[in-house]
């Protein structure tokens, strides 16, 4: 579902998520009810999924919301390449990382130590 003439991805009503409308290069705006909310961090093709795998915060909205946000991963993730991303991908969809292999579920991290 387009929401606004300026939007480059679309609401699947269905699955909730949003797809891409038309190519979108890494480095562009990705634009949802007609304002934008985040940057492509790769180059995205016409109905692909558009989430936290290939966007990536812009760095004007984290200077601008300095209150709210803790750390600008922008410039971080444009060095990182794809092998990072897919790896995220693969552990996010079901493969094991090495802590849970050593039968560890869950690591939190907290400002004073580190707990399993």
């Amino acid at each position: 579902m387009l929401i606004h003439k300026l939007d480059n991805v679309q609401l699947n009503l269905e699955n909730g998520r949003k797809y891409a409308i038309s190519p979108i290069q890494k480095g562009k705006n990705v634009i949802k009810y007609g304002n934008p909310i985040g940057h492509a961090a790769q180059d995205i093709a016409p109905e692909e999924h558009v989430h936290t795998h290939n966007l990536t915060t812009n760095s004007h909205l984290a200077t601008h919301k300095a209150g709210w946000i803790d750390f600008d991963v922008s410039p971080v993730l444009e060095d990182i390449d794809g092998a990072f991303f897919d790896y995220v991908l693969s552990v996010v969809s079901g493969e094991e990382t090495k802590n849970e292999q050593q039968g560890y579920r869950e690591i939190f991290i907290f400002k004073s130590s580190v707990t399993l």
